[in-house]
C-alpha cells in the first residue's frame, strides 16, 4: 500500500492532535565541505535524488559555486556538479530545479552578457554531464538571470528579476525547451514597473507559470504581487494580490504551484508581529484566494514564508529566523491545505543559532527537504540539508507518477 505524504504527516501528530515537532531522517552534507560554502542555500528534489546548491563554494575561484546530488534512499553524495566555464563570482547553485532525469542550475553572477547578467545550466542527473548553457537572447549587465528557476516536463522557466524592460529592476522570466536548449519566449508583467523584481520567484505546473514580484506596490510599497501565465499562449491570466496586503509584506517572495493550486509566501507580513510572515493559497483558474496560513507559534522576525513548497494538498513553509534553537536557528512547518491546519513543525536535530534552517525547502513524493546554509557541519557556514520521510513506498509512487499512459518514461 502506498504511503502518502498526508499519511506521513498524520503519523507525526501527537495523540492529542497537536502539531508534532519532527526531526530528520537524514542530514545531507558535502564530502569536501569547506568553510563558507553555503550548501543548502537552494534545494530541490528529482525522483530519489536530492539537490543542494553551494553557491559560495570555490571550485573555480571565490564564490564560483557548485551543486551536490544525493541519493535520498541512503543520504549519500552521488555527484558534484561544476560548470564547464565556471569563474569567480558566478554563484553557480544560487537556484536549482530537478526532474526525473535533469538538473538545472542558476548562476546569476555569470558575466557572459555583462557583469552579473547571469546564466543557467542543464545537466543529466544520472552522470552529471552538462547538456546546455541557457542564456537569454537579450541578456544585459545586472539582469541576474538564473536567480530563480523551475522545471516541468520539457519546459524550464528562468527568472531575471533585475531585467529592465519595464524600468530599472522591473524583472522578466524566460521560457526554454530543455530538450533543445532553445529559448521559447519571454514573460513580463502587463503592468510591470521599476523595482518590482518580477521573477524573483518562479514555479511551473502543467501549462501554467507562477511568477512573484515581491517589490510591486499595489497595496503599498513592496507589498508584492504574483502573476499567472498560460504557457500555451504566453498570455498573463491573473494577477494575484493578498486580500489583506500591506506595505512591506513582500507577497510573492516565494511561490509554489501544484496543478491549479498556488502557494505564495509573504515573509514580511505582520500578523504575528513585525515580519512574522504568512503564506496564501490560491486557485489559479479563478484567481481566488482560498486561505491564509500562519505558524501556530509565529513571532516577530520569524520570516515565515521565505520559502514554500506544495504537493498533493500539503504545504511546506520555511521560517529561517525562527528562534526555537537559538537566535535565527530557523524552522519549517507543514500544513494540510484542505483544512488550513498546521500538521508538523520541522527542525534539524543539531540546528543552532544563526543556521537559517528553512531558508530553502523542497517537497516531492513524501519527501520534505530543508536547507540550512549557515550550519557549521564541517566548518563555519559549510551548510547542510535535512531530509524527512523517505520510504520505499514513496519511491514506488514517484516511479508510477512519472510514467505516461503507455507506461513509457518521460522527462519531467
Amino acid at each position: 500500500m502506498t504511503r502518502s505524504l498526508l499519511g506521513f504527516l498524520a503519523s507525526s501528530l501527537l495523540v492529542t492532535g497537536a502539531p508534532a515537532q519532527t526531526t530528520e531522517d537524514d542530514k545531507l552534507t558535502a564530502q569536501d565541505a569547506a568553510s563558507g560554502d553555503f550548501l543548502g542555500f537552494s534545494v530541490a528534489i528529482g525522483g530519489t535524488t536530492g539537490v543542494a546548491g553551494a553557491p559560495l563554494s570555490t571550485p573555480n575561484g571565490s564564490n564560483s559555486g557548485s551543486v551536490y546530488l544525493f541519493d535520498l534512499t541512503n543520504g549519500q553524495q552521488i555527484q558534484k556538479l561544476i560548470p564547464s566555464d565556471g569563474d569567480v563570482g558566478d554563484r553557480f547553485g544560487w537556484s536549482v530545479a530537478a526532474s526525473s532525469k535533469l538538473v538545472i542550475v542558476g548562476a546569476y553572477g555569470d558575466d557572459d552578457n555583462g557583469t552579473d547578467s547571469g546564466s543557467a545550466y542543464c545537466f543529466v542527473k544520472k552522470d552529471g554531464v552538462e547538456l546546455f548553457k541557457f542564456l537569454p537572447s537579450d541578456g544585459a549587465s545586472g539582469d541576474r538571470f538564473g536567480a530563480s528557476m523551475a522545471i516541468f516536463f520539457e519546459l524550464a522557466i528562468v527568472g531575471a528579476p533585475k531585467d529592465d524592460d519595464n524600468g530599472s529592476d522591473s524583472g522578466s522570466v524566460y521560457v526554454f525547451d530543455i530538450t533543445s536548449g532553445l529559448e521559447l519566449g519571454k514573460l513580463t508583467a502587463s503592468d510591470g514597473a521599476a523595482l518590482d523584481m518580477f521573477g524573483e520567484a518562479v514555479a511551473i505546473s502543467g501549462n501554467y507559470a507562477l511568477i512573484g514580484a515581491p517589490e510591486d506596490d499595489d497595496n503599498g510599497a513592496s507589498s508584492g504581487s504574483v502573476y499567472v501565465f498560460d504557457l500555451t499562449t504566453y498570455q498573463q491570466v491573473h494577477k494575484l494580490t493578498a486580500s489583506d496586503g500591506a506595505e512591506g509584506d513582500r507577497f510573492g517572495c516565494a511561490v509554489a504551484l501544484d496543478g491549479t493550486m498556488a502557494l505564495v509566501g509573504s515573509s514580511s507580513d505582520d500578523d504575528g508581529g513585525t515580519n512574522s510572515g504568512s503564506a496564501y493559497v490560491f486557485d489559479i483558474t479563478t484567481g481566488q484566494e482560498l486561505e491564509k496560513l500562519t505558524a501556530s507559534d509565529g513571532a516577530a522576525g520569524d520570516f515565515f514564508g521565505v520559502a514554500v513548497a506544495l504537493e498533493d494538498g500539503v504545504a511546506l513553509i520555511g521560517a529561517h529566523f525562527d528562534d526555537d534553537a537559538g537566535a535565527d536557528s530557523g524552522s519549517a512547518y507543514t500544513f494540510d491545505v484542505a483544512t488550513g491546519l498546521q500538521t508538523a513543525k520541522l527542525q534539524g536535530s543539531d540546528v543552532g543559532p544563526g543556521d537559517f534552517y528553512g531558508y530553502s525547502v523542497a517537497l516531492a513524493e513524501a519527501t520534505p527537504l530543508v536547507g540550512a546554509h549557515y550550519h557549521d557541519a564541517a566548518a563555519s557556514d559549510t551548510g547542510a540539508a535535512y531530509l524527512y520521510g523517505v520510504t520505499a513506498d514513496s519511491i514506488i509512487r514517484y516511479c508510477e507518477a512519472t510514467q505516461n499512459p503507455n507506461n513509457a518514461a518521460v522527462i519531467d
